[in-house]
C-alpha cells in the first residue's frame, strides 16, 4: 500500500524479545479496533487524530504491569510516528501508567558499609556511620539534637523522639567506636544544636540532599544501579537500616528487642512487654562487637607497630651516620648547623 511503512521494517534492528512484544501489542491494538490488518489500520487512522483510540486501548490493558503496557504500546507509537498518524504524544505520555519503583529489601554487607563510610564526603561520613549502626530512620537521625545524646552512660545512647506521640519515644545504644567519634564531633556545640547540621547555613540537614550525597557515594564505589522499574535504585539509604536489623538478628538478639530498638510496631501492647533498660542492654550487647566497624588496634598490634618504627629509625640513623662520616662531619657540627639555621628562620 502506497505511503504505508510496515512495522516489520521499523523493528528489524531491535532485539528479538522487543520485536515480539511490539508485534503482540500491535496485533492487540488492531483487534481492539475490530480491524483485520495493518493496511486497514492505516486507512482507519490516516485522516484521524489517534488520541482517543490509543488511550482507550491503553485503558483496556488495565491490570497489566506498567512496564508491560509501555512495551506493548511502544511498537504502536513507533508505527504511528513513522506513518504520520497524528496524536498528542505529550498528553498520551501523561496518561500512561508509570513503572512502580521496586521495593528492595536487600541489605548492605559489612564490607560495603565500611566502604561507604570511608568514601563518603567528610561532612557526611559520621552521619552515614551513625545511621548504619543505630538503625534509625533518616528523618529521626536528622531530627536529633545534642541534648538527645547521653554521653556519660555506658554504653552511650541517644533518645529518639517518635513522630506521633511521646509514647513512641525510645532509646538506642551506640557502639563504642562511633561513640568516641561523636564525643569529638559535638564538642563546642550547644545542647539545642542539631547533631548533624547543614554545613553552610546550619540548622537541620535536608533529607533530599542527604539522599543525593548517598547516591553519589554509591556511584563512586560502584554500588549504584537502577532497579527493574528504571525509576528507583536497588540499594538506598534504607539498606543501612536493614544492615542494622540483620546484624542484630544474626547476633541472636531477641526479635522483640530488635523491634523496640528500630521503632517497629510488633503488634504487642507496650503494657505487656516492658523490658528494663538493663535487659535491653544485655540483648544489644550480643551484637555490639558486630556493630563496631572500625576496631582499634590491640595492645599487641600497637607494640608490633612501635617495634617496626624503631627498626626503621635505626636504619635511618645508621644511613645518616655513614653520610656524616663520608662528609667529615661530626654530630656536634650538625647540631650547631641546625641551631644556626633555626635561629636564622625564627629571627627573619
Amino acid at each position: 500500500m502506497e505511503g504505508l511503512i510496515k512495522l516489520e521494517f521499523l523493528i528489524a534492528n531491535l532485539s528479538p524479545k522487543t520485536q515480539n512484544l511490539y508485534r503482540y501489542g500491535f496485533r492487540k491494538f488492531i483487534e481492539f479496533l475490530k480491524l483485520s490488518s495493518e493496511e486497514s489500520l492505516f486507512l482507519f487512522l490516516k485522516d484521524r487524530i489517534a488520541d482517543r483510540y490509543f488511550l482507550n486501548f491503553v485503558n483496556s490493558l488495565n491490570g497489566l504491569a506498567p512496564k508491560t503496557i509501555r512495551l506493548y504500546v511502544g511498537g504502536i507509537k513507533l508505527w504511528m510516528e513513522a506513518n504520520g498518524i497524528r496524536a498528542n504524544w505529550a498528553v498520551i505520555k501523561r496518561c500512561l501508567p508509570r513503572a512502580r519503583i521496586v521495593k528492595n529489601l536487600k541489605s548492605f554487607t559489612r564490607a560495603e558499609v565500611k566502604k561507604i563510610i570511608q568514601n563518603s564526603p567528610p561532612e557526611y561520613r559520621l552521619l552515614f556511620w551513625f545511621y548504619a549502626v543505630t538503625g534509625l530512620r533518616l528523618n529521626e537521625a536528622l531530627d536529633l539534637k545534642v541534648s538527645d545524646l547521653n554521653v556519660e552512660h555506658e554504653p552511650m545512647f541517644v533518645t529518639v523522639h517518635g513522630t506521633k506521640t511521646e509514647a513512641a519515644k525510645r532509646i538506642v545504644f551506640i557502639p563504642k567506636d562511633v561513640a568516641e567519634e561523636l564525643k569529638d564531633f559535638i564538642r563546642g556545640k550547644r545542647k539545642d544544636d542539631y547533631i548533624f547540621e547543614a554545613r553552610m547555613k546550619g540548622g537541620r540537614l535536608n533529607q533530599k540532599v542527604v539522599d543525593k550525597v548517598f547516591r553519589r557515594t554509591l556511584k563512586k564505589i560502584g554500588l549504584l544501579e537502577r532497579d527493574s522499574s528504571g525509576r528507583g535504585y536497588t540499594l538506598s539509604l534504607h539498606a543501612l537500616r536493614r544492615f542494622y536489623e540483620t546484624t542484630l538478628i544474626n547476633a541472636g538478639v531477641n526479635k522483640m528487642i530488635v523491634d523496640m530498638l528500630m521503632g517497629h510496631n510488633n503488634g504487642i501492647d507496650a503494657h505487656y512487654f516492658k523490658p528494663t533498660t538493663e535487659e535491653v542492654i544485655k540483648e544489644w550487647k550480643k551484637a555490639e562487637n558486630a556493630l563496631v566497624l572500625f576496631t582499634p588496634p590491640s595492645l599487641e598490634e600497637q607494640k608490633k607497630e612501635i617495634e617496626a618504627i624503631k627498626t626503621e629509625l635505626a636504619i635511618y640513623k645508621e644511613a645518616l651516620q655513614i653520610l656524616l662520616e663520608r662528609e667529615g662531619l661530626t654530630p656536634e657540627k650538625v647540631k650547631e648547623s641546625v641551631k644556626y639555621v633555626l635561629k636564622h628562620i625564627l629571627t627573619s
